[in-house]
């Protein structure tokens, strides 16, 4: 508020700031309200013209006349606090001198010395305590798992993967047994096929079992032990198996649609009742 106008205010009538509160850094105006006046229209100052201060940057200043209603506008903007003087101006062949203005500071203050008022509460955003707290659960979580994974796990994940591979194993072979049938069908030969056969499934024993299987004779898969971990009656099938496969393959006679279509069915049989076997051995935690 205005606590010193100039010799042109009115009686009745004092100077007053917009807004009437002004703080330390705010641009504000300080209308004084004139007499003995005459004329009208409205004067302002060059910015060249506008005095200088120190504490005061007056933006502009602009005398209005108008019959009746003068007023002298001042824009300011105050750097610091307390009741400050504007320096002397002259405006239209007169001088206002004396202007005064109180500022008021951004500090509150107690009976002894300013302080700033008390820092604002951090603001709640709502979902931050569900995504901190969700956040620390599953990090919790995924460390729980690395410790599971590390001390009693990893044997455990090891069986799965190797149970998995053996099951993708048998279903290879079963279509393989599949493709040679249809193969029959279509009237390829009956060595070309009972060939294949040997050499898939020789290749898909060495897989399943972690044998070399594939330069074994039938002696050889007669004495061979992989299979006493398996729930399987007839430990010696393999040994007869490609005993008389390999017969049939290179004896010289004439192979017959009947004992290629007796192989095939031999190892489907002998894929099912390993499959079964399998998952037992997984079951109880044995071979997988």
């Amino acid at each position: 508020m205005i606590t010193c106008a100039g010799v042109f205010a009115q009686e009745g009538q004092a100077s007053y700031m917009q807004p009437p509160m002004v703080y330390v850094g705010d641009r504000a105006r300080l209308v004084v309200p004139l007499q003995d006046f005459s004329g009208s229209g409205v004067t302002e100052l060059h910015p060249a013209q506008i005095p200088a201060s120190p504490d005061i940057d007056m933006h502009s200043v602009m005398l209005e006349q108008r019959p009746g209603n003068n007023h002298l506008i001042i824009e300011f903007t105050a750097f610091r606090p307390g009741i400050l003087e504007l320096p002397s101006i002259d405006i239209a062949g007169e001088t206002f001198s004396g202007l005064t203005i109180e500022i008021s500071s951004i500090l509150a203050a107690d009976d002894t010395r300013p302080i700033l008022a008390g820092p604002a509460g951090p603001l709640a955003i709502p979902g931050t305590s569900i995504l901190v707290y969700g956040t620390l659960c599953l990090l919790i979580l995924i460390l729980l798992l690395a410790l599971w994974v590390l001390v009693w796990g990893r044997k455990r994940m090891k069986n799965w993967i190797d149970a998995w591979k053996r099951l993708l194993l048998l279903v290879s072979m079963g279509r393989v047994e599949k493709n040679l049938r249809k193969a029959l069908v279509k009237g390829i030969a009956h060595r070309t096929i009972l060939d294949r056969l040997s050499f898939e499934f020789r290749n898909f024993l060495s897989r399943f079992f972690s044998e070399n299987c594939r330069s074994m004779t039938a002696t050889e898969f007669s004495r061979a032990l992989f299979l006493e971990g398996y729930s399987i009656e007839n430990k010696k099938f393999l040994g007869v198996f490609f005993g008389r496969c390999d017969f049939t393959r290179f004896s010289g006679k004439e192979i017959t649609r009947h004992e290629t279509l007796t192989i095939l069915a031999e190892v489907r049989s002998f894929l099912t009742i390993l499959g079964k076997a399998r998952r037992v051995q997984t079951a109880t935690g044995g071979i997988a």
